[in-house]
Formats: C-alpha cells, sequence, structure tokens
C-alpha cells in the first residue's frame, strides 16, 4: 500500500500523464466490451427474427424477399446498412451428406428457404473513439415436416375366394370370406343401442329415467354381454357369448366409452328420429372389456404347477395407430399381434422362455412425397407380416427364433385419392421357414406354395394398412 500512496500523492506531471493515459486506455477497453455485449445481444434478436422469418416463407407458395424486409421492419429493426437475402432450395434429410451441404439452392421443385441478413456493429458507448466498419451475420434454413398418420390391423387366417368360398356358397348359401384371429374384434354384429339400454335398465330395475342415467349407473361386463345376446341382432351369434365368472363381475361406467350426444337425454323407450343408433356389438363388448383388461381384446396370467411355470396370454389386438414426422424422430415402427403367449419355465432358475406370436405384423413408413405446391402425391409404407413367430430363451442366452413368414417386406404407396377415400390395403410377406432369419426352405418351393394358398382362397399371416392422415405443410428449422 506505501507505493500506491507515494504515488497518489506525487504531483509531478509525468504522473499526472501517465494516469490520464492509464485510465484513458481503461475506458477504451471497457467501451470495446460493452459495445462487443450489445452486438452480442443485437445477434440474437436478429437471428430470433430470421428464424421466424424462415418458418413463415417456408409455408408461402411464393416467397418473397419484401415479405422478409416487412418482418423486420415489423420487429422494429433498422433498415440503414442491413442486407436481408432470401434464397429458395431443396434440402435433402441425409445423414451421409454433410449438414452444411444438404441445402442446395434452387428456384424449381423447392421444400426449403434460407434466410440471410447481415447488419454492421453499432457503437453505443464512445462511438467516436471505437469506430469500425465490421458487420456480423445471421442465418436460417427451414423446411417443409412431412407428416402422415398410419392405422394398422393383422390377422392370421383369411378364407376368400378360391375352393372355400365354392364350397360354402353352395352348402350354406354364404358369399363372403372368414377370417380367424382378426383385429376386427371377434364380433362383426350390429346391434341398436337403445334398445340394448332398454334392456339393461329393465334387467337391473335401475331407477333411471333416460339412456343417459343408464350409462352412467355401474354394471358389469356380465350385463353388457346379457344385452347383446338379448338384443334383436342383424345376424345371429355363432357361439355362446359368456365370458368367465370373475370376469363378468368387473364393474364398468358405459358413459366412459358411449356418448349419445342430445338423444341421450331422451326417455328410456323413447326413440330419436333416426330410429336406429346402430353399433358394433364388439366394439361395445371389447371396448367394455378394455376398461379392466387394457388394450387386447383378452388377457390372463396364468401359473401353472405352482411357481414352476408362469404363462401370459393376450388375444386380440384392435389395431394400431402410428404418427410420422419426417426430420423429427426417425422412422418409427408400430408392431401387433393377434395371439401373444409367452411361458416362463422354471421362473426363478430362468431356465427357458418362451414366447408365441400369432398374426403378427409390423408397419412403418418411409417417405411421403409433395408437389411443388406443397400438396400430397404419395405415402409409401413397409411392412412385415408373420402368421407364426415361436422365440425361445434357454437359461437367457442366444435367442432361438423360429418364423413361419417369408421374410421379406412388402413396401405399398398410397396415392393422395387414396388417403382422401380411406382406401385399405392388404399385405402379407407369404409363408416360410427361418430359423434366426435364415432361410430353410427352397426359395422357388416357398413361392409355389404361397401360390397354390392363394388359387385355393387361402391367406395366412396378412396386415391391413391405411393412411388416415397426411401433410406436407409443417415447417421446421434445420439450420
Amino acid at each position: 500500500m506505501r507505493p500506491f500512496r507515494e504515488f497518489s500523492r506525487d504531483t509531478r506531471g509525468t504522473s499526472l500523464i501517465l494516469t490520464a493515459l492509464f485510465l484513458g486506455a481503461i475506458c477504451v477497453l471497457v467501451a470495446v466490451g460493452a459495445n462487443l455485449g450489445l452486438a452480442y445481444l443485437d445477434k440474437r434478436k436478429y437471428q430470433s427474427a430470421s428464424d421466424v422469418a424462415a418458418l413463415r416463407l417456408a409455408e408461402s407458395a411464393n416467397p418473397q424477399v419484401s415479405a422478409l424486409q416487412a418482418h423486420l421492419d415489423l420487429q422494429g429493426f433498422d433498415d440503414e446498412g442491413v442486407e436481408a437475402r432470401l434464397i429458395t432450395g431443396i434440402y435433402r434429410e441425409d445423414e451421409t451428406i454433410p449438414h452444411d451441404q444438404r441445402f442446395e439452392e434452387s428456384e424449381v421443385n423447392w421444400n426449403a428457404v434460407r434466410v440471410e441478413i447481415t447488419f454492421p456493429i453499432e457503437e453505443r458507448i464512445m462511438g467516436g473513439a471505437v469506430q469500425n466498419d465490421n458487420s456480423l451475420s445471421v442465418h436460417s434454413t427451414a423446411t417443409l415436416r412431412r407428416s402422415a398418420s398410419l392405422w394398422m390391423g393383422s390377422r392370421l387366417l383369411r378364407l376368400e375366394g378360391g375352393l372355400p368360398a365354392a364350397l360354402l356358397d353352395s352348402l350354406v348359401g354364404y358369399n363372403g370370406r372368414i377370417t380367424v384371429a382378426d383385429y376386427e374384434q371377434l364380433l362383426d354384429i350390429e346391434l341398436d343401442i337403445f334398445q340394448a339400454l332398454e334392456i339393461i335398465s329393465t334387467d337391473l330395475d335401475l331407477d333411471a329415467l333416460t339412456y343417459n342415467e343408464v350409462l352412467g349407473a355401474e354394471i358389469t361386463l356380465g350385463d353388457v354381454t346379457s344385452a347383446i345376446r338379448d338384443s334383436d341382432l342383424s345376424a345371429t351369434l355363432p357361439f355362446n357369448l359368456q365370458p368367465p365368472g370373475r370376469a363378468a363381475r368387473r364393474t364398468l361406467v358405459l358413459s366412459e366409452i358411449l356418448d349419445l350426444g342430445r338423444s341421450g337425454g331422451l326417455d328410456i323407450g323413447e326413440l330419436p328420429a333416426t330410429r336406429a343408433f346402430m353399433i358394433s356389438a364388439g366394439e361395445l363388448l371389447f371396448a367394455s372389456a378394455a376398461l379392466a383388461n387394457g388394450e387386447s381384446q383378452a388377457e390372463a396370467d396364468l401359473e401353472v404347477l405352482g411357481d414352476a411355470v408362469a404363462a401370459r396370454v393376450d388375444i386380440g389386438d384392435p389395431g394400431r395407430f402410428l404418427h410420422w414426422d419426417h426430420g423429427a424422430d426417425g422412422f418409427d415402427e408400430m408392431e401387433s399381434s393377434q395371439i401373444d403367449i409367452e411361458l416362463d419355465i422354471g421362473s426363478r432358475l430362468n431356465l427357458l422362455n418362451t414366447s408365441l406370436q400369432l398374426g403378427s405384423a409390423s408397419a412403418r413408413i418411409t417417405d411421403v412425397q409433395c408437389d411443388a405446391r406443397r400438396n400430397v402425391q404419395t405415402v409409401t409404407v413397409e411392412a412385415e407380416t408373420s402368421p407364426t413367430t415361436l422365440t425361445l430363451n434357454p437359461l437367457n442366452l442366444r435367442d432361438i427364433t423360429l418364423d413361419l413368414s417369408g421374410g421379406g417386406t412388402v413396401e405399398v404407396e398410397f396415392s393422395a385419392a387414396e388417403i382422401e377415400a380411406g382406401t385399405t390395403k392388404t399385405v402379407s410377406s407369404g409363408l416360410g421357414v427361418n430359423l434366426n432369419r435364415t432361410p430353410l426352405l427352397y426359395r422357388p418351393l416357398v413361392i409355389l406354395v404361397n401360390d397354390i394358398l392363394e388359387e385355393l382362397g387361402i391367406y395366412v399371416g396378412e396386415a391391413d394398412l391405411r393412411v388416415t392422415d397426411a401433410s406436407c405443410r409443417l415447417p421446421y428449422l434445420v439450420d
């Protein structure tokens, strides 16, 4: 501290000059640092404005630089010295291409826009002393996200056409199709919901005056099946519909799965002007069962021989939905299986884990093609099906998988008209025998067997696909 006190008491001119120079240098350094900090804040503001402008212009069918300039003016930016540039081009979402090379300038069939803004660094502190001609620049690239939604339902077996159809037509006069382990709810019979609710109210002697009051009452799954059996169905039930005792006693409230709108306020016995309100008996039954059983149409957890063998059985899958965003999370896949059985033999020792799937399928959306006007042209879907897949895992070692499918991937395209019309397409990977993805049968022989089965009207291991929605107009930033 002593040298500092001596320096502060020194009144000679040399010390004063050195002090002034020292303080001046400090002020200049502080000004430079403050201006750089303010320039950084300006850059962040310009970057934010550039991002928003790129997103908005990507949605426009005819983006113009004037729209970009108007956006900057609206954000309160000064036009002096600011250069704004708008570029249209093609952006390729390809991981093999370096990130800075994925955008290619183009005025034809473009799917992305790039906004580039160059602005001068403004000296707000000691501008006369720290003048400079430097500038900063920001850029943003926005492309259009292609999105689509896919529905899939699988089945184990379908008999339609060929010899089975001829036999059924000649013997019983039935001209249709028969499916086994189908996603279509195991019951394809329609009933009048107002009549069913009236039966429930009468059988249970409910103190209800309107249909909504019946919907709000707590009933059992057995009450629902009784109403289905006693209704005047449009077809005869092919089997005795009676759930097991424990399942029949499970309670539910129908208002959680049914909404009759204004018609629900009608008195019991009174019918709406449209008279009939038909729904699928299968949808009613399995939606009711789903309140307790989750997504599967029937499921059970069993223990055989004490805890020596544990089993889980899932029967029936009503179908799956998949939403796909290109450039978001890659290519998601959905899977469905009509019968899924898992056995754990020696569960405590992990002696053998067994999984058996019947009527399984998987599907994914791989591409959505758009035209220059951002309209959907086609949606491409890939799917694999398998009638039976058996997986064995002894002692938690390597899996041994036996797959009775052809092992091939089926690619199917949906046009814009088919998407609008809700067209459903059926796909199949065919039959085969594969052990850990290795074919065990001669390929031409497998093809011959598949062709013979199709001629006979026997289709094994199928999936129905339907694209429910598609869009090419969702912008997102890529750079």
